[in-house]
């Protein structure tokens, strides 16, 4: 069988795009003479994928196995002992599970105290507690002596850096998933592209030396909405696809195309003369006789009040009809006096018709904040093409 060519690429050393041929201008950042020439050597037919820099294994024959015994240390917690196979093994890592309060984090300090009275050098990462927390929780299991180190921290990489500085002979991190890895924080504007370049840099220098560690691919992943269309070339293995799974622009928050509705009907309808006033504080002040709907949406199902007292409408039959007094908690009013309409006819909240930007401006926020603030009781009906 002819033996498989490399393959040549190219990759901006600024952002990472990759492509197949050489570029004067890299089409992901746009920065010229930045296309670097790789070669990759291509994964034989019917092999499995493999990192590039994984070291290929060989045939062992069973009594060639050595049988040497692992270097381990007692936890402390003869059961955990046992369920680790004797112990805690040099140089292992072991990941931690349980439901949420169910003494995690007091049992990786109980085995903290037995490590560290042991005379071993314990270095304590928390992303959750304070060290005053942490503190009163030793205080309250007692017998520590020193050797026991604490530090407060979220990021991972000044997280790293301070356990290379203190070289401890065990390091727990509580917990992992409050470790700050990567997460793009300015890709959607242009002034921060520099920043959001050093981000990929540090992002694949650190994940490179992370996938040295490990005899499998690491699947890779740092984009966000914005970074998608803004860095293809950092797209790696997989994506976080967040306000563009709702057809929203990150950049400028303009709808590419509406794939969510929220919509209820008119339960009551009322002629209310003028004198009167609609709602809670008797907030909505009436100019005119007027007909005034109910309809069975409030702000427990996620309808702000601030759009309320005529600050924002809904539509009925495809006519605004504006919000009249507070938005109460399972209900508002609005005003369908010029409108034809009658009880059980739909109304749009926001979707096709009634842009999820016309809330979101008058709140003054995002869209994003306006989708999440539906909450769960309200029914959810999902279409699939």
């Amino acid at each position: 069988m002819a033996k498989a060519k490399a393959k040549t690429v190219f990759f901006c050393k600024e952002c990472g795009y990759e492509t197949p041929k050489w570029m004067g201008q890299c089409p992901g950042c746009h920065q010229w003479n930045t296309m670097t020439e790789e070669k990759i050597n291509p994964v034989s037919r019917g092999a499995g994928k493999r990192g590039n820099n994984l070291p290929h294994q060989q045939l062992t024959g069973l009594f060639e196995v050595s049988m040497e015994e692992e270097d381990r240390s007692s936890s402390g917690i003869p059961e955990l002992d046992r369920v680790l196979g004797g112990g805690i093994v040099k140089g292992s890592l072991t990941l931690v599970g349980g439901d949420p309060g169910i003494g995690k984090s007091t049992l990786l300090l109980q085995i903290c105290r037995y490590q560290a009275n042991s005379g071993k050098k314990v270095v304590y990462v928390s992303g959750e507690e304070s060290l005053k927390q942490i503190k009163m929780r030793a205080q309250r299991l007692g017998g520590f002596k020193e050797n026991v180190f604490l530090l407060c921290e979220t990021d991972i990489n000044a997280a790293a850096e301070a356990v290379r500085e203190a070289k401890p002979d065990m390091v727990v991190v509580d917990s992992v998933q409050t470790m700050y890895f990567s997460h793009f924080v300015g890709s959607d504007a242009q002034q921060f592209d520099a920043f959001t370049r050093k981000q990929i840099e540090t992002f694949e220098k650190a994940s490179m030396l992370l996938q040295e560690a490990f005899p499998y691919k690491i699947l890779r992943h740092i984009c966000n909405s914005a970074g998608i269309e803004r860095f293809p070339g950092a797209q790696f293995d997989m994506v976080r696809l967040g306000i563009g799974l709702y057809g929203i622009s990150p950049i400028d928050n303009s709808i590419m195309h509406n794939v969510s509705t929220l919509k209820t009907t008119i339960l009551q309808i009322r002629d209310v003369p003028e004198e009167d006033t609609v709602g809670y504080s008797r907030k909505g002040h009436l100019t005119r006789p007027s007909r005034i709907a109910a309809i069975p949406i409030g702000y427990a199902d996620g309808l702000n009040r601030h759009l309320g007292n005529g600050h924002a409408y809904c539509l009925v039959n495809g006519q605004r009809a504006p919000y009249v007094g507070n938005i109460c908690m399972d209900v508002c009013m609005i005003d369908v006096t010029d409108i034809d309409c009658k009880e059980g006819d739909s109304v749009e909240i926001f979707g096709d018709h009634l842009p999820i930007t016309v809330l979101s401006d008058v709140l003054g926020t995002i869209p994003y904040e306006v989708l999440t603030s539906v909450s769960t009781r309200v029914k959810r009906v999902y279409y699939q093409d």
